[in-house]
């Protein structure tokens, strides 16, 4: 009986699936879109995520946190031009944001494109330099001298 009724209450979470993908076809929402753009990213089925993420990213307004979706489905199926370009847009709207431009050095490295890695990977270094505190650095020296 505990089977059945298991059973009976995934169809109808498939069949609640089901009504909010329609739903999404005729009245496209970025919540809608970028929560069916996650539930096929969980599933690894990148490419539909992507699809979802951009058609929320054209009626959304966060944006940055599309920016960081679509980069990380373009890593996942190894499109590294796509992960540059979306995490081009994350650190062109918050230039000290460390995981984008430690996803764009990483992408530059997969492409070959070795100035824009030394760039990205000497920005890190900058970004990391600032948010270290002195007395945090007074502590990592003197680890090295003692």
């Amino acid at each position: 009986m505990g089977a059945r009724l298991l059973c009976e209450w995934e169809d109808v979470q498939k069949e609640n699936v089901m009504k909010e993908f329609q739903t999404i076809e005729i009245h496209p929402s970025p919540h809608l879109l970028t929560d069916s753009g996650l539930l096929y990213f969980r599933l690894g089925n990148y490419p539909l995520a992507i699809e979802r993420f951009t058609k929320a990213l054209e009626i959304s307004n966060n944006k940055v946190r599309l920016y960081r979706y679509l980069g990380e489905a373009n890593w996942r199926i190894r499109n590294y031009k796509g992960m540059a370009r979306w995490n081009r847009k994350i650190v062109a709207c918050f230039p000290n944001d460390i995981g984008g431009w430690q996803n764009l050095a990483t992408a530059y490295k997969a492409l070959g494109q070795k100035k824009q890695f030394t760039r990205a990977t000497r920005h890190i270094d900058s970004i990391n330099n600032r948010n270290v505190s002195s007395k945090e650095s007074e502590r990592i020296v003197s680890k090295f001298i003692d």
